[in-house]
């Protein structure tokens, strides 16, 4: 079997991108030590015109290692929606998320809030992680370098094999193209579909 052009491509993921009864779901987990090289790849997919299109320009990044703890990277992520930060109302973020068709939430640098040495942190934030699960039109992605991954939500790995200080050594040169995409972003994200 051969891949299709990029041209074909790009027509079939235009074609089910306009599909709004269908979200597609994604729950991926993107390990690397350096934090630059994480932080490309999120600023490509971010920035990515068909990812950008796919979700309608719903695509929020909560830094977490500027958040410091769960519920700051909440009130981030209330910010980020247009909401308002300073409630921090997981429930208004929920009902915000379901009356949308999709919502890229990405993560970055998440282990700086799930430390294995802050117990009551990382029950705090499976809490939020297993919560934006539970919504069928939210996209997760996370960004982290630490040893432990929040084990409450069935991640996928993107592998990542540029562990450089040199961010720019990383070219995701294949994310562009959509036959690489088969859920909400490239470089080979993994999906479901919700009914």
């Amino acid at each position: 079997m051969t891949s299709p052009s990029a041209a074909e491509a790009d027509t079939e993921y235009e074609r089910l991108a306009a599909q709004p009864t269908a979200p597609i779901v994604t729950r991926l987990a993107i390990r690397n030590r350096t934090i630059a090289a994480r932080a490309a790849l999120v600023q490509f997919v971010l920035e990515n015109q068909i990812v950008r299109t796919y979700f309608s320009n719903r695509c929020v990044s909560v830094l977490c290692d500027e958040a410091a703890s769960t519920e700051v990277a909440v009130a981030c992520l209330a910010s980020a929606l247009g909401l308002d930060p300073n409630e921090d109302d997981i429930e208004s973020i929920i009902s915000h998320l379901v009356s949308h068709s999709r919502t890229l939430i990405v993560f970055e640098s998440l282990d700086a809030i799930y430390s294995p040495t802050d117990p009551e942190q990382q029950e705090a934030t499976d809490l939020l992680l297993t919560t934006l699960d539970a919504v069928d039109q939210v996209s997760l992605v996370i960004t982290f370098g630490g040893p432990k991954l929040p084990e409450c939500v069935d991640w996928k790995f993107l592998p990542m094999t540029y562990d450089t200080e040199d961010a720019s050594e990383f070219q995701p040169q294949a994310a562009n193209h959509p036959q690489h995409m088969t859920g909400s972003s490239a470089v080979s994200f993994p999906s479901k579909i919700s009914s």
